[in-house]
């Protein structure tokens, strides 16, 4: 009698877990489960027992469970929802390396020169060619920097050392998107007379003449503080122009003789 009741019981256990794992794993695999679970234990007079388990288990998307086995009904509801809106407007600017052309780089060749006018420089190659053959073809020019924000050329002028002894020395002249023009010469200058006055007075003509504005280089780049190829290829050109045209101006200044020594002012 107790093996009887000791079966009776197993299979009621059994009976009773696979009521509760079923739908259990079902809802651990898809997060919605319906299921209706039903058993019966039978023993007759005859210490025969007869088990029947009716198990049905359905798998939706609703979100809920139901288990007819029991009083207790639960249901549960998830509603996740995100969105990422990203906008951003503004101008873009791209930076691009400064040129920079030397003296040196146009002697050995590591540049190539171009015979390109300035007008009709459009992209940095055909910038790159025309620097370089200002530089070539000039051999005052000891440099130029060339990029969006600036351009700079180097180039030799005539200074007097203490104020009496001539001497050559290089001057930079910079201008800026605004058409603004800077010189700058060696941290020795200041032991000499230079002709930093003229100098910007003339670099400035030109380059409000050569890009057709006055104190500015146009609309387009003084809102966006920008040069574009060709004003860049502009302003060089400008800007040797006015150097060049000081420089020969001082080689030709009147000679004085002092004590039947010639001293060119």
């Amino acid at each position: 009698m107790n093996i009887i009741r000791n079966s009776i019981a197993a299979v009621t256990a059994v009976v009773l877990s696979l009521g509760f794992a079923l739908p259990a794993a079902a809802q651990g695999a898809y997060g919605t489960v319906d299921s209706a679970t039903q058993g019966t234990v039978n023993v007759d007079s005859s210490n025969s027992t007869n088990a029947n388990v009716g198990v049905d288990v359905g798998v939706g998307v609703g979100g809920s469970a139901d288990s007819n086995s029991g009083s207790a009904q639960t249901q549960g509801e998830t509603n996740a929802s995100g969105a990422a809106d990203v906008s951003a407007t503004g101008d873009v600017s791209v930076d691009v390396t400064p040129l920079i052309i030397t003296r040196a780089d146009v002697d050995s060749n590591a540049v190539e020169a171009t015979s390109a006018s300035a007008s009709s420089v459009k992209t940095q190659a055909e910038l790159s060619g025309f620097v370089a053959a200002q530089v070539k073809g000039d051999n005052n020019i000891s440099a130029v920097e060339a990029a969006s924000d600036s351009v700079a050329v180097t180039y030799k002028q005539h200074a007097k050392l203490f104020g009496f002894i001539p001497v050559t020395l290089d001057a930079t002249a910079t201008v800026d998107a605004s058409g603004n023009v800077k010189i700058s010469y060696p941290w020795y200058a200041f032991l000499t007379v230079t002709n930093h006055d003229d100098l910007q007075a003339s670099i400035q003509s030109n380059v409000n003449a050569q890009l057709g504005v006055s104190g500015s280089v146009n609309a387009s780049a003084q809102e966006s503080a920008q040069l574009a190829a060709g004003e860049q290829a502009r302003i060089v050109a400008a800007v040797q122009a006015a150097m060049q045209a000081q420089f020969d101006a001082d080689v030709n200044a009147r000679v004085n003789k002092v004590d039947g020594m010639t001293l060119k002012q």
